[in-house]
């Protein structure tokens, strides 16, 4: 589905990403952890296509790179900035993405949304009025709306309510079963433990190490603790993981 091969990114002198080699498959449910600064968003906007390399290369099986537009049709993503209208309600906003997106079957697009993330009865709330965890469900409605294979979601558990942890988990989980992919970037490792397939682990820009759940799980959370400062073995980690040294 994603290829990426010796993947550099550089900004301000500096490298945010170091030689990333990634191959992402049909059907995968990647968690994404790291430190603050690890670049983790930043590889997110490297597969999306809104951060050109500075070095290496991408690869899209849609598409060659050059058309925004077909990336953008196959890939819906939920970053740190909603781009959601306050001023609009929660409909407005709903039927804007819907005509950008050029929806044929707006209506029941949007009404099925509404109802799935249980916001039918908060249509016509002005987003500036929705709590943070509201906000969040009607962004990541805003990210599935033109049914795309592949969802990127930066922190997408961050302020949700209970039930709406378990509302995203369930079309997280739901778009695995009908054959899309999903990347999401968490602190939480209940969370990634809970529901990834494959766990990413980047370090100063570095692809430090990507290892199988459940198998590896042990593993990752022994070199996850390492990095974090706290006690584990780095080497048996890496070991049993895969790595990109």
């Amino acid at each position: 589905m994603v290829t990426i091969k010796q993947v550099f990114v550089q900004a301000d002198y500096r490298y945010i990403l170091k030689n990333i080699n990634l191959s992402i498959s049909q059907g995968e449910l990647i968690g994404i952890m790291g430190p603050n600064g690890a670049g983790k968003t930043t590889l997110l906007k490297v597969i999306m296509g809104l951060v050109k390399p500075s070095e290496g290369k991408i690869e899209w099986q849609w598409s060659s790179g050059k058309e925004p537009g077909i990336l953008s049709r196959h890939i819906g993503a939920v970053l740190d900035e909603s781009f959601l209208y306050n001023d609009l309600t929660v409909l407005e906003n709903l039927d804007f993405y819907a005509d950008l997106y050029q929806i044929t079957n707006k209506v029941q697009r949007v009404n099925k949304l509404l109802y799935q993330f249980q916001m039918t009865h908060r249509k016509h709330d002005r987003v500036s009025s929705l709590s943070k965890g509201l906000k969040k469900r009607v962004a990541l409605m805003r990210g599935m709306l033109h049914q795309p294979v592949l969802w990127l979601l930066d922190e997408p558990f961050d302020g949700l309510d209970q039930l709406s942890v378990r509302l995203l988990a369930k079309h997280m989980r739901d778009h695995i079963y009908s054959g899309g992919t999903v990347i999401f970037i968490s602190h939480i490792m209940s969370y990634v433990s809970d529901l990834a397939t494959r766990v990413l682990l980047l370090e100063n820009g570095e692809l430090k190490a990507d290892c199988a759940i459940p198998a590896e799980w042990e593993r990752f959370t022994a070199l996850y603790g390492k990095v974090n400062g706290e006690p584990g073995t780095m080497r048996r980690g890496i070991s049993a993981c895969h790595t990109s040294k």
